[in-house]
């Protein structure tokens, strides 16, 4: 056990982060002995400490569905449209490892496939395949993701993520993405060029599909934004097969003119917009 923790710390020693504190409290008590305090570290710069405080990353009003997430002020950078989106290429060989692996602190990964993963801080993935679960703690970014189930208790944005089942807690950006079993979110939702082949179960303000398909919708009311009309985007030439529905407060659908709905919007009306606002 303490060849495995003196492996860990020393890695992230040589990676010079400047503080454990954004990531410690995940660690077990039994192991926190084995933790470097780089906190004494005086040569250390704000910069580097503001780059491992991932909870900057995760918007105020979501911050409630964020374990131990608390006090972030920050608003997550980067518009939601952007055409920034960069497949990357894995930077190493093919690992086909196929086991459980648990990461404490910033951390990235490419080209490997594990049975469960769990990420307790940010976490980049890059053609990665998780055969069961991968749980972060934290934001998760990256590009050409496998799991047979995703929970994620931060902000996401990935291009090309091939999911079972998805339940996220923070905002999600998500560019080619895949859902087969349903996906909940707890947050803003945009995603673009993508399948979701049972419902989306939203507890939140705003869901913008561009260029999508989804069986059906369910937005529920977001107590951080009571005084406003829920709203659903449908832009491009995104489909909906089957309802959507506004709980508890009455929303509005705006749907562009190549947008379809086979099925009805109940609680909320339709309001049909241009080619320009697209």
């Amino acid at each position: 056990m303490k060849h495995i923790l003196f492996t860990l710390m020393g890695f992230l020693l040589l990676a010079d982060y400047a503080s454990a504190d954004s990531y410690k409290k995940y660690v077990p008590d039994s192991a926190k002995q084995y933790i470097p305090d780089f906190n004494k570290d005086e040569t250390s710069s704000s910069s580097q400490r503001e780059n491992n405080d991932f909870k900057k990353y995760i918007p105020e009003p979501y911050q409630k569905y964020i374990p131990e997430f608390i006090n972030g002020q920050e608003s997550m950078e980067g518009s939601f449209w952007d055409d920034d989106w960069n497949e990357e290429t894995p930077s190493s060989s093919v690992k086909s490892s196929l086991k459980d692996k648990v990461l404490y602190g910033p951390s990235s990964l490419s080209n490997a496939s594990y049975h469960n993963l769990t990420g307790n801080g940010p976490l980049k993935l890059t053609h990665v395949n998780v055969e069961h679960s991968l749980k972060v703690n934290g934001p998760l970014t990256g590009s050409k993701i496998q799991t047979a189930f995703l929970e994620v208790n931060g902000p996401v944005k990935v291009l090309n993520l091939n999911v079972g089942k998805a339940v996220i807690r923070g905002v999600a950006n998500l560019k080619e993405a895949h859902v087969k079993n349903g996906l909940t979110i707890y947050g803003f939702l945009s995603a673009q060029g993508s399948t979701f082949k049972k419902s989306i179960h939203a507890f939140s303000s705003e869901i913008r599909l561009k260029d999508s398909q989804v069986q059906a919708i369910v937005l529920e009311k977001d107590s951080f934004f009571p005084d406003e009309s829920p709203k659903i985007h449908l832009l491009g030439t995104t489909q909906v097969f089957g309802d959507i529905e506004f709980k508890d407060k009455k929303g509005i659908v705006e749907a562009g003119p190549n947008a379809k709905i086979d099925g009805k919007i109940i609680n909320g009306t339709l309001q049909k917009t241009d080619n320009k606002r697209e």
